[in-house]
């Protein structure tokens, strides 16, 4: 029989020990279902019987009012372990860095798109925390980052500053951090310690410097070019291809 590593396998405890575990390696509440879950629960019985929307509309919106964040910033999955799985799938990262200890899932799903995984120890005389040195660590060969926040099992956060200039970091070497904060909510400061707000930073950043350098408007189609493989057309059929788009468009007003 497969042995499981992830934890939050009280059958298999219940079998082998006959009680219960007290588990700390799953996000579970110890305060037992909340009731307005299970009342939810209960409404939506009379739809059992039908598959739900794969793309989650109504959820992600109602999420995306919760967070503060647009809708189309959110992707729901079976779990978190889901979706760290299909960000490493999608994204096929050849190298990536997680620290160490951390959840372990980050270097199973890495591994399972065939990634390298480099590991960055952290130091019991720091108290096993997140610390500088950790920028360090990310190379121009890294593609993308792991941050569990607070790190599961060693329960320490990083301090916003220091996951702000990781992600600087992570941008300057076209590296993507993935900020796992599944246990951020049981902190009573939570809101103002998650990564999400420089999300929107990261945005606005985007925003004004594409503003200065063109004069234009961030996210207005009109405004960015297009680019296809000169390879596929030749150089003659690709500047007519150009020319043909942008007369269809309206846009070519060359002097006759």
């Amino acid at each position: 029989m497969k042995q499981l590593t992830h934890g939050g396998d009280w059958a298999g405890y219940r079998a082998e020990f006959g009680r219960d575990p007290l588990d700390f390696s799953a996000n579970v509440s110890p305060l037992g279902l909340p009731e307005g879950v299970a009342k939810a629960i209960t409404a939506a019985l009379a739809t059992a019987d039908r598959y739900p929307d794969p793309l989650c509309r109504a959820l992600r919106e109602k999420l995306a009012v919760a967070e503060g964040v647009p809708a189309e910033w959110l992707l729901c999955g079976n779990g978190a372990a889901d979706l760290i799985f299909r960000l490493a799938l999608a994204a096929k990262p050849r190298t990536a860095l997680v620290t160490a200890p951390t959840f372990a899932e980050y270097a199973t799903a890495l591994e399972t798109a065939g990634c390298t995984v480099e590991r960055h120890f952290l130091r019991e005389e720091n108290d096993f925390a997140v610390a500088k040195d950790l920028l360090n660590a990310v190379h121009p060969g890294t593609n993308m980052v792991f941050l569990c926040q607070p790190n599961n099992p060693t329960g320490q956060l990083a301090e916003p500053a220091l996951v702000e200039a990781l992600l600087r970091r992570c941008e300057a070497v076209g590296a993507v951090l993935a900020v796992d904060e599944c246990f951020l909510d049981f902190l009573p400061e939570g809101e103002g310690l998650s990564a999400k707000h420089l999300l929107k930073k990261l945005d606005l950043d985007h925003q004004d410097y594409y503003h200065f350098f063109t004069g234009r408007k961030w996210g207005n189609a009109s405004n960015y070019d297009l680019c296809l493989n000169s390879a596929a057309y030749g150089i003659d059929g690709s500047v007519d291809f150009i020319l043909r788009m942008l007369d269809r468009e309206g846009r070519l007003n060359f002097p006759q």
